[in-house]
């Protein structure tokens, strides 16, 4: 059974309109998604995150 405390009608929705596909893949959750990342964030080899050179 679904439970939400905003009412039991407010957890049914599974896909916001506009939102992108659930990832299937670890590549694909490990990706900076561009409509939430600076443009200047990248993801080194190492796997740590960097924002214009300064990891974060």
């Amino acid at each position: 059974m679904i439970a939400h405390p905003a009412g039991p009608r407010h957890a049914e929705e599974i896909q916001h309109t506009g939102a992108p596909d659930r990832p299937t893949t670890a590549a694909e959750v490990l990706t900076l998604a561009p409509n939430v990342w600076p443009q200047n964030a990248v993801r080194g080899d190492d796997g740590a995150v960097s924002i214009a050179g300064v990891s974060v």
